[in-house]
């Protein structure tokens, strides 16, 4: 848009005081286009008298606004481009977090499964005195039933209760941890006798 006297055309009305106060007379403007023919801005040249520019200025201003074109595509890739190194090193650091979750957890784990290895060592070595105590209450109860009192009796029977559900959970706390151990097979279920 070539105006060559602002203070005689009515578009400028609106910039007419605030070109006179710079003494501004003349405006050559032209947008700036990318590739796709986007505007990307104006390319703009005031002159304090009116003007109009001639074929070598125009081949000039054609070659600004070029140069200019491509000085703002390759900012703005540069801007997308870090900013796409930023979100990758966000990601990398959120990963990297992760992982030391992840090997933490692992420790943590593998910490945890020490700990109940041993704990189920220590429930199959208890079971050999459960049973020798279950043993001799049979044996007291067979042998000595008719010699003992109410007291007696009902002392024995306690104790082949707690054995037996001593016994019980025991072996219900090593079945579970075979849980671990097993790999699970997938069946078919019929959920309306579920349900």
């Amino acid at each position: 848009m070539i105006v060559e006297d602002i203070a005689a055309d009515h578009l400028w009305d609106d910039y007419r005081a605030l070109a006179s106060a710079h003494g501004l007379r003349s405006c050559w403007s032209t947008p700036i286009f990318d590739r796709q023919r986007n505007v990307l801005g104006t390319f703009a040249l005031y002159f304090r008298e009116p003007a109009r520019p001639s074929a070598r200025h125009q081949t000039l201003i054609d070659v600004a606004t070029h140069v200019a074109a491509i000085a703002i595509t390759k900012q703005r890739e540069a801007d997308e481009r870090r900013r796409a190194e930023d979100e990758i090193r966000r990601r990398e650091a959120q990963l990297a977090e992760a992982q030391q979750v992840a090997q933490l957890g692992s420790y943590e784990w593998d910490v945890a499964t020490n700990s109940v290895s041993r704990s189920l060592e220590l429930l199959k070595d208890l079971k050999a005195p459960l049973r020798g105590i279950a043993g001799y209450a049979q044996e007291l109860d067979r042998r000595h039933r008719a010699g003992l009192d109410e007291r007696a009796l009902v002392c024995i029977d306690r104790i082949l209760t707690a054995t037996r559900n001593l016994d019980q959970l025991i072996e219900d706390l090593l079945q579970y941890s075979r849980l671990d151990a097993e790999t699970p097979t997938p069946r078919d279920i019929d959920l309306s006798a579920v349900v």
